[in-house]
Formats: structure tokens, sequence, C-alpha cells
């Protein structure tokens, strides 16, 4: 399915050069946890009023050909303890979020939100 644009986000994808950086925003929650919610930044960010932790995390997102059976993989950098005891800790499958946005207007979602 094709994905809507804004017209920044589609300018930034066909310059040869540009200055626009696309971020990715990562929730993580469940009934028994806070939500946890990080960037894929070297600084927080606050999207639609909620504040993204700048954390180093890895996803590789399945092809989009329809065809096969979707599968990602999320692999978040053991940098603090809290998170691996956090999600360790529940007794079910928290929902995982995943969210585009440009770092010059992260309020608008450009990708997503994909729920896994």
């Amino acid at each position: 399915m094709p994905r809507s644009l804004s017209s920044t986000a589609k300018t930034a994808i066909f310059s040869q050069e540009t200055s626009q950086v696309f971020l990715i925003l990562l929730e993580i929650s469940h009934a028994d946890i806070t939500t946890l919610r990080f960037v894929n930044n070297l600084e927080n960010i606050t999207s639609r009023s909620n504040v993204y932790t700048a954390f180093p995390f890895d996803i590789t997102l399945p092809d989009d050909n329809g065809e096969t059976l979707s599968s990602v993989t999320l692999q978040i950098d053991n940098v603090d303890q809290s998170i691996v005891s956090n999600i360790r800790g529940l007794t079910s499958s928290p929902t995982v979020k995943l969210e585009v946005v440009l770092a010059s207007t992260p309020d608008t979602v450009e990708a997503g939100a994909f729920e896994f």
C-alpha cells in the first residue's frame, strides 16, 4: 500500500542532499509498566506532547511486498538495565509501536504507526 508523505519528506527523499533528518519513534506499552518512549537520535524529542528519550536502537522492517510473512527485528542496546528488567517482568506481550517523523516537524507522522 502506498504511503502518503508530506511535501517536505518527499523533497528530502528525492534530493541528492538534504538537511532533513528522519527519526524513528519507538513506543513500548503494557498495562503493567509505564509506557517507554525512545527515539533513535542523540537528543530527546517531543512529538505530540510525548517526550521520546534519545536511545540507541536498531530496527529491521519487513519487505513491503504483501507476499511474505512480515517479520520485524528490534535490537535495543543494553545501556540501561531498567528497560530489560521492565520488559522481562511482563507476563504477556507488550505492544510496540513505530513511527517515522522528520526532526524538523516531529508532530507530523510520515510513516506509521506500525504496531506489533
